[in-house]
């Protein structure tokens, strides 16, 4: 984020090549860069929430439904759009919401990519007062059964 702020700063070009800096500040712009930065760490939240919400599981294999919960909400999405061959360009709503949204990047309004990233953060709220909640009820089960003894 940091790069994306300074980058007009500090006037490098790439000459006749591809010049992504340019590219970055002029097509996409600064503030939709850092909304995307946002919508990355925001996903990454979610699967950690997620992978802490499996763990809690009483079952066996709970690191495995972790693994697995994690994987198919990282890559279930773009293979699901890549069969229905969901062209990132043409419909970049849909591609906001999945784990590679940056593949919309230049293609989709900036109030598109707010809404997007104010919806994620309104999952990760649900998902972390769930988890929460989860660990409140550990935490008394557990004081209660050294009350008990």
């Amino acid at each position: 984020m940091v790069w994306i702020v300074i980058s007009p700063m500090l006037r490098i070009s790439a000459g006749e090549r591809w010049d992504p800096i340019n590219w970055l500040i002029n097509d996409v712009g600064r503030f939709q860069a850092i909304l995307y930065v946002g919508l990355f760490i925001v996903l990454m939240m979610v699967c950690a929430t997620v992978a802490q919400i499996m763990l809690m599981l009483k079952t066996s294999k709970r690191h495995l439904w972790s693994i697995g919960s994690v994987a198919a909400i990282v890559f279930l999405p773009p293979i699901a759009f890549g069969i229905a061959q969901v062209n990132p360009h043409l419909t970049p709503f849909v591609w906001l919401f999945s784990s590679f949204p940056w593949a919309t990047m230049g293609h989709s309004s900036t109030p598109l990519v707010l809404f997007a990233l104010l919806f994620d953060v309104g999952i990760l709220a649900f998902l972390n007062s769930y988890l929460s909640d989860q660990v409140k009820s550990v935490g008394q089960s557990e004081t209660q059964e050294i009350a008990v003894s």
